[in-house]
């Protein structure tokens, strides 16, 4: 009884172990945004970017609510930074329509 007992849990903690890692070793296997945590011998899949700490002797994963709020607050910082250059650009296009048309406006007069 007790050894039947075991191989049921033994049995149990092997699916659970071989269901909750990733099997795969080839990159082309990884879905997009996410990256392989390796853990012993047991490879984790999780999103790229998720913080990870240690505390004591287990590895604790951010929270899906903290990696998507931070995720977006990046995103939103992104987005910012991007539509503050493309108004430098602008200017900077603006300025150098400015410098052709007095050249063609000078080479004009000078013909």
């Amino acid at each position: 009884m007790k050894f039947t007992r075991l191989i049921f849990i033994f049995s149990g903690f092997a699916f659970w172990a071989a269901a909750g890692s990733v099997q795969a070793e080839d990159k082309s296997e990884i879905p997009p945004g996410m990256e392989i945590l390796k853990v012993g011998e047991t490879k984790i899949l999780i999103p790229k970017g998720t913080k990870i700490t240690k505390k004591a002797a287990q590895l604790v994963l951010e929270p899906p609510e903290q990696f998507w709020s931070r995720r977006v607050e990046e995103m939103e910082e992104e987005i910012a930074r991007l539509k503050e250059e493309t108004e430098r650009m602008k200017a900077d296009i603006e300025k150098l329509k400015e410098a052709v048309s007095q050249k063609d406006n000078k080479s004009i007069i000078l013909k």
